[in-house]
């Protein structure tokens, strides 16, 4: 009998309402973990960090099973991370021929996030809930069809070019005062850039890789949490910096006003995301604009600066989603 559909008499079945994917020593999960199980509803840990190494992840005809536990009776799913850009050490001079190593690690990621999402696209055809669903992840990635859909929306977004035409760089830093330059894919910080910075040097990787550009936003550095249509925490930075993550967050707890509580409940219904992390400037003449979105944000950290809860409104969404 295939060992994932057997379960042996004497062996009590366990079973658990929620399951997060991520690692074990990600601060939201431990927070989301104890926020569930303060309320009688320990949650189910896939460990998509050590994930083949170390867990058992199987699906035949009887469902999916993960180590000794069956996730046919989850009734939804968080997703923090699924871990398939961790890069594992290679060892030198293991004779491999150039560029095997790569290739076997490109590989055994392409597999691992083959099965994971798999997974995660089971629980959604069969009505169980994720927070957030695979098809809203890449909103964080694919950044030009956010910006346009957030600007078709009505939303305020930055005005953005990306491309590789040296020209139309040219043009865009010289038609505006001051410009942030950002990975197109997310994952880095953003810089500023002027028509100083335009070196041969910089005007000839554009033959390796595009760019994107927007016009440079001043103001307060604000990240709201939107959950369900609603948000539940929003704090402001005030820094000089092009990129608040690159120095101190010392966010504080901040009112929103009516309009940008619309556009932040707007961003997220437009990007399908239950839960997200917005960040948005606020300018001294009273504008905001839009610009990020994370839909797997991190949220432990902020709660520790400003003292409010976000893993607690997270685990009672989650309950009422299933009851």
């Amino acid at each position: 009998m295939n060992r994932f559909c057997a379960q042996p008499a004497s062996q009590a079945v366990t079973t658990h309402d929620f399951a997060i994917l991520g690692s074990p020593t990600e601060l939201e999960v431990v927070r989301l973990s104890d926020s569930l199980s303060e309320l009688d509803h320990p949650p189910l840990l896939i460990d998509t960090s050590e994930f083949p190494r170390r867990h058992a992840l199987g699906f035949s005809d009887c469902g999916w099973q993960y180590d000794s536990v069956s996730l046919n009776t989850i009734k939804a799913f968080f997703l923090r991370s699924l871990h398939c850009n961790d890069w594992h050490k290679q060892d030198s001079g293991n004779g491999h021929k150039d560029g095997e190593p790569l290739r076997l690690q490109l590989r055994t990621l392409r597999e691992k996030d083959s099965m994971l999402g798999s997974l995660l696209r089971w629980a959604v055809t069969h009505g169980k809930p994720v927070v957030n669903p695979l098809s809203t992840l890449l909103c964080h990635y694919y950044k030009l069809h956010t910006v346009d859909h957030l600007k078709q929306a009505g939303i305020p977004v930055p005005t953005t070019f990306a491309g590789n035409d040296s020209e139309s760089v040219k043009g865009f830093i010289a038609r505006h005062e001051q410009v942030i330059c950002k990975p197109l894919a997310g994952g880095g910080e953003a810089v500023a850039l002027t028509a100083d910075d335009l070196s041969a040097e910089f005007l000839d990787r554009l033959s390796e890789a595009p760019v994107l550009l927007q016009e440079r936003i001043h103001g307060t550095d604000v990240r709201a949490y939107v959950l369900g249509g609603q948000i539940i925490a929003a704090g402001a930075l005030m820094t000089d910096r092009v990129d608040f993550r690159t120095g101190p967050q010392n966010f504080e707890p901040t009112p929103l006003s009516p309009e940008e509580c619309l556009d932040l409940i707007k961003t997220a219904r437009a990007m399908h995301l239950a839960f997200a992390g917005i960040d948005f400037k606020r300018t001294d003449a009273g504008r905001h604009v839009i610009l990020d979105v994370n839909p797997a944000p991190m949220f432990a950290g902020f709660e520790r600066l400003t003292g409010l809860d976000i893993a607690g409104p997270i685990a009672r969404f989650l309950i009422e989603m299933v009851e």
